[in-house]
């Protein structure tokens, strides 16, 4: 299956695999089919069924331009590209696949404000750096490009964008920054007693405490939940920031005795703050904490990613993400999906250990089909499976028991699109059982409450027609 982790050119990736130019050329970049633009992102449906998404803020004229301005665009070169008119600005297909942002000079961003008659804080744009902004085909400069003596970029942020600054353990970043490419991470807190609060996909940043007093990565925000330390070992597994189960004990155990933690009865959950797409600096690469930080705090701070130290960290971070991000930070690609209609903007993917756990919390940690509490028999189950290209997202997902589970997976019972449990004539006439089962025909499924969680009808109809055994 195409990972939507492609985001980079796919005539670079020819060339770097085949510098000789032995291989067989790539296929040619997909084309546009369709564009939308909201208040955050620029989105456009691609030829070969995928959905490709990038922050607005990378190309400021159009970040800058008025509905109408945005609203009045064509297709062009058959669909090569995007030209807006009344904004003077067109963007590739391939550009954008490449995750590359504006190449305008801060010279010639500047002039085009002037004749609009708004210039610096007057319009939604920041200042660009004009050297960052040549035609480089990687979304910014070195690090050391960030440095005080020679000026941050400053990135056109909106105004109301937060992020959260939170204190990381030195070995939970060591260990995790020489896995390579992780997808998704769990910031873990020894103790459940506090949620985590912040919007969805909002930036965290990973703060080390004294000596260091810098940022070294930062991912975004998906989801937080409470989870027993083995749940937590299963979904995520070296994502944890640990080698095995036992050394990830024994760092809870270690901060819990520092710090004077019992827990008051139950399993001792941890908190688990969930997080995809992060990216880890080397030490020579952190970012100076913001300058603000309350002295000796071990707290989460909230910062205004818009202006200040809040600016100034967000942007160093962004800057060395081009370097050490696994695939341009903030952009997704989605896959094929079965509906149809006018193009969705799409948010950091969820990797697998990220779905486990929002289907668990979606349905309440509760079976669908008989109600079962007891975490250890609970699986999350993909309706379209995920090697058939069903998505990691709560829409296609079902919380089972686990023994439901594998009969769901190996076609022996299904759910139908009006949401009835069905259990397949073939479950008897190959094992010449199933009686524990046929109980459960016709029955209703329990659904989330949320109605964006529950399961979408056309996962659920290609597991009826494609995987339900009749």
């Amino acid at each position: 299956m195409e990972r939507a982790t492609t985001l980079r050119s796919a005539w670079d990736e020819y060339f770097r695999a085949d510098p000789a130019g032995s291989a067989a050329p790539p296929a040619a970049p997909p084309l546009a089919t369709g564009v939308a633009l909201g208040d955050d992102m620029l989105t456009l449906d691609l030829s070969d069924g995928r959905v490709l998404a990038v922050p607005l803020v990378w190309y400021p004229r159009l970040w800058d331009g008025a509905p109408e301005e945005r609203g009045s665009r064509r297709l062009i070169g058959g669909g090569e590209g995007v030209h807006w008119p009344d904004l003077a600005e067109h963007v590739s297909v391939e550009w954008l696949l490449a995750g590359r942002r504006s190449s305008e000079s801060q010279r010639s961003l500047a002039r085009w404000l002037t004749g609009r008659g708004r210039r610096g804080a007057a319009s939604r744009c920041g200042a660009l750096d004009e050297a960052s902004h040549r035609s480089s085909p990687t979304l910014g400069s070195s690090p050391a490009a960030s440095q005080p003596n020679l000026g941050v970029r400053q990135l056109p942020i909106r105004g109301d964008m937060q992020g959260t600054v939170a204190i990381t353990d030195y070995g939970w970043y060591d260990f995790l920054r020489r896995q390579g490419d992780l997808r998704e991470v769990n910031f873990w807190t020894p103790s459940s007693r506090r949620a985590f609060r912040s919007e969805p996909f909002a930036p965290l940043l990973f703060k080390l405490k004294a000596p260091h007093n810098a940022i070294c990565g930062f991912g975004y925000f998906a989801q937080y939940t409470r989870l027993p330390d083995w749940l937590a070992w299963e979904c995520f597994g070296i994502g944890n920031g640990a080698a095995t189960l036992a050394e990830m004990r024994s760092r809870i155990q270690a901060i819990r005795e520092r710090i004077g933690y019992e827990e008051a009865g139950g399993q001792g959950d941890i908190g688990c703050i969930l997080l995809v797409s992060p990216v880890f600096f080397p030490p020579g690469a952190w970012v100076p904490q913001p300058a603000d930080w309350p002295t000796r705090s071990l707290t989460p701070v909230r910062y205004d990613l818009a202006q200040g130290e809040g600016l100034r960290v967000w942007a160093a971070c962004q800057e060395r993400a081009a370097d050490y991000a696994p695939a341009p930070a903030g952009a997704a690609v989605a896959e094929a999906s079965p509906r149809y209609g006018q193009p969705r903007l799409v948010e950091p993917r969820l990797g697998q250990g990220t779905f486990r756990v929002a289907v668990l919390d979606a349905y309440g940690r509760a079976c669908a089909v008989t109600g079962e509490h007891s975490l250890p028999a609970l699986d999350a189950a993909h309706i379209q499976p995920f090697a058939e290209r069903g998505p990691h997202v709560v829409s296609n997902g079902l919380l089972l028991r686990a023994d439901l589970h594998r009969l769901f997976d190996t076609g022996y019972v299904t759910v139908t699109p009006d949401r009835r449990f069905e259990v397949s004539p073939r479950l008897r006439a190959d094992y010449r059982n199933g009686r524990s089962y046929y109980p459960l025909h016709g029955a209703e499924v329990r659904v989330p409450a949320d109605t964006r969680a529950r399961p979408d009808p056309e996962f659920l109809r290609y597991h009826n027609e494609r995987i339900f055994l009749v």
